[in-house]
């Protein structure tokens, strides 16, 4: 304690001439862990923060705090200084000007321990965890002095990978008065992952593969044509939980949220694109393909019941917009096939509805996209070429282009 006070008064002594400043805050929770992003403005020629981090126990009718103090670096004056949060065990957090820099305080209902990363000249992770959860860290983190030794972070919280996805391509204009750029907030997911291969096509083709470079692909063109902020809910081969990639689209409260897949079905005959939102199954075949799709969420202890109750308290006001976000799609990725292949090789099988676990679970307009049928030889030549999936990407640029902008015009309501 006596170090990090110090230290704080030897970094108070010098003010720094370009000063990065703090201009937002997303706390993401899961049981006995909390994971902080704390974006920064780097402003010209500003340094590296000075990361101090210390806990604090519950000291009678104080709550147990984890302390954050970012040296060098303003608190814009637009960030709230409260930001209730009362999940997981976490509070609210706390933000206050102290000597040259900002102090983060988490309030906790137990002590926890803490560490903070700077990840990016951007982008400082905090993270806050139970002394149960003591191992080695999933992606590298960093300890900050005076903190305990690497801890393992939950797969429902957003990875590093991710975090620095949510502020790649962040424009700030930094002319005089010039005000942040809002940006619209898209959480492409690539289905399946790590042991999870998803469906696996007669030439070895895995879903979990395809899917991923279909993301990847339409994140680039999102982020360059839409000027979106592009969040991955992974970006290599590894598992996430259903329940992992629902948080993360809520937690950062996207605007929308594309789940990417490619189909199967037990025999070759089946082929072509469809698209789903979320609603009781449309018809036999959706229930199937929704059955596949949901077959991990057994595994994770999810039941049926907690998606229905899921879908009852948080879709109802988002199945509209999912079902036209459904339309976009569909209607681009054919029309954008039949301008490539020919549209006698296009097999546009339209929109239904079935109730996919990481569907019920997100909090905002959500798609489940099947690309094409890994399980058909035609399909499957198609999604393993580059070509294929880069058109797959464009359409999907396109649609959410198309969806966003619906929105922000205000169209009326459907009936």
């Amino acid at each position: 304690m006596r170090c990090f006070f110090a230290l704080l008064c030897l970094i108070l002594a010098a003010s720094p001439a370009h000063a990065a400043r703090l201009v937002a805050v997303r706390t993401f929770t899961a049981p006995g862990q909390a994971r902080l992003l704390l974006e920064l403005d780097p402003g010209e020629e500003s340094t590296p923060a000075t990361i101090q981090t210390r806990a604090s126990p519950p000291l009678g009718a104080i709550a147990a705090r984890g302390i954050t103090w970012l040296g060098g670096v303003e608190l814009d004056a637009d960030l709230p200084v409260e930001v209730p949060v009362h999940t997981d065990g976490v509070r609210r957090v706390l933000l206050a000007v102290v000597g040259a820099g900002v102090q983060v305080t988490v309030e906790l209902d137990q002590a926890r321990l803490v560490r903070a990363e700077q990840i990016d000249p951007r982008a400082v992770i905090v993270d806050l965890l139970t002394s149960a959860d003591s191992g080695s860290t999933t992606d590298g983190s960093k300890t900050g002095e005076g903190s305990a030794p690497p801890s393992a972070v939950s797969d429902e919280l957003p990875t590093r990978a991710q975090l620095l996805a949510v502020v790649q391509g962040v424009d700030l204009l930094r002319a005089a008065g010039g005000a942040r750029k809002t940006r619209p907030v898209v959480v492409l997911d690539a289905g399946h992952g790590g042991w999870d291969h998803g469906a696996v096509g007669p030439n070895g083709t895995r879903e979990a593969d395809i899917a991923l470079q279909i993301v990847l692909r339409a994140a680039v063109g999102m982020r360059q044509r839409l000027d979106a902020d592009v969040i991955l809910t992974r970006d290599d081969d590894e598992f996430v939980t259903l329940r992992g990639r629902a948080r993360i689209a809520n937690q950062a409260k996207a605007d929308l949220f594309v789940s990417v897949h490619a189909n199967a079905a037990f025999g070759p005959q089946a082929w072509g694109t469809e698209t789903y939102s979320m609603d009781t199954a449309s018809d036999r075949g959706a229930q199937r393909v929704a059955a596949r799709e949901n077959a991990i969420a057994r595994k994770e202890g999810l039941a049926e019941g907690d998606d229905l109750l899921a879908a009852q308290l948080i879709n109802t006001g988002t199945m509209r917009l999912s079902r036209e976000l459904a339309a976009h799609v569909q209607s681009a990725v054919c029309q954008r096939l039949g301008l490539v292949y020919g549209t006698q090789s296009v097999h546009d099988l339209g929109t239904k509805t079935a109730l996919f676990t990481v569907l019920t679970r997100t909090q905002m307009p959500a798609v489940l996209f099947e690309s094409a049928f890994v399980s058909n030889p035609t399909d499957e030549r198609r999604l393993r070429a580059p070509y294929f999936q880069q058109t797959i990407a464009d359409a999907l640029v396109d649609a959410v282009g198309a969806w966003l902008d619906r929105q922000g015009d205000g169209a009326e309501e459907s009936p």
